[in-house]
């Protein structure tokens, strides 16, 4: 996907010279962006996990980054990992179309995990920025 994903940053930085960063991030080629880069990891996701030595080579660069960036141990990532993320990447668009205005406040876990979901969007929008 590197080739994606430094086409995205480009297209990014470009716009960026003419509109401010943050109005760039949340327009609607932004949201564009960010689905294409959703369904290609979705894409890439299935591949490796259909695949051991693709499974374990990613396990264990990932597992060696998170090692790094840690200031303390941390728990390897394993299998289970990689289809929770997957499950959340196949699962974000319906959340995206779902009317969270309708749903009762104190609904806690559903408003958390939409939380969590847009956070994870604007990391990976931070990453390509990175």
């Amino acid at each position: 996907m590197a080739e994606l994903v430094a086409d995205i940053q480009e297209r990014i930085e470009e716009r960026a010279r003419r509109v401010p960063l943050d109005r760039v991030l949340v327009s609607d080629e932004a949201k564009r962006w960010a689905e294409t880069l959703r369904r290609r990891s979705v894409i890439e996701l299935r591949a490796i996990r259909a695949d051991p030595t693709a499974l374990a080579a990613l396990l264990s660069a990932a597992n060696a980054q998170r090692a790094r960036a840690a200031s303390a141990a941390v728990r390897c990532l394993d299998g289970r990992d990689l289809d929770t993320l997957l499950g959340v990447l196949e699962a974000m668009a319906a959340w995206e179309r779902a009317d969270w205005r309708a749903r009762p406040a104190e609904d806690a876990l559903l408003v958390a995990v939409r939380q969590a979901l847009v956070e994870t969007s604007m990391a990976q929008l931070d990453v390509m920025q990175a």
